[in-house]
């Protein structure tokens, strides 16, 4: 009787079905929010049980995934004479009489909603 790979597979230790689908499933899914792509790796080893026998096999499933990430927003810093960080660059001087913008996005928000 001929077994298919599949058969095997279902008859090792945990079930490597289930997890080889959740594990592709996590990958399309960082694939597709992340535009990049990724790698799911199924690796079969088999061995002799022990020295020179050939009558009884070891079957060692891995399963390895690279998943693709977003690369984290970069925020710009300056570091001071004492050296610590800071956003504003000390080489640029204050303007006196400005100040902070305005946060705008309420504003457009709450006009929106007013029907204009």
């Amino acid at each position: 009787m001929e077994r298919t790979f599949v058969d095997v597979l279902r008859e090792m230790h945990g079930d490597q079905i289930q997890e080889l689908t959740e594990e592709m499933t996590g990958l399309v899914e960082a694939v597709t929010t992340t535009g990049k792509g990724g790698k799911l790796t199924f690796t079969v080893t088999v061995k002799p049980f022990g020295k020179g026998d050939t009558k009884t096999l070891t079957v060692d499933p891995s399963i390895k995934v690279t998943k693709p990430v977003l690369a984290a927003e970069t925020t710009i810093f300056y570091p001071t004479s004492e050296h610590m960080l800071q956003r504003q660059d000390p080489r640029q001087p204050e303007l006196a009489g400005l100040r902070k913008p305005a946060d705008v996005r309420h504003m457009k928000e709450a006009r929106t909603s007013n029907g204009e």
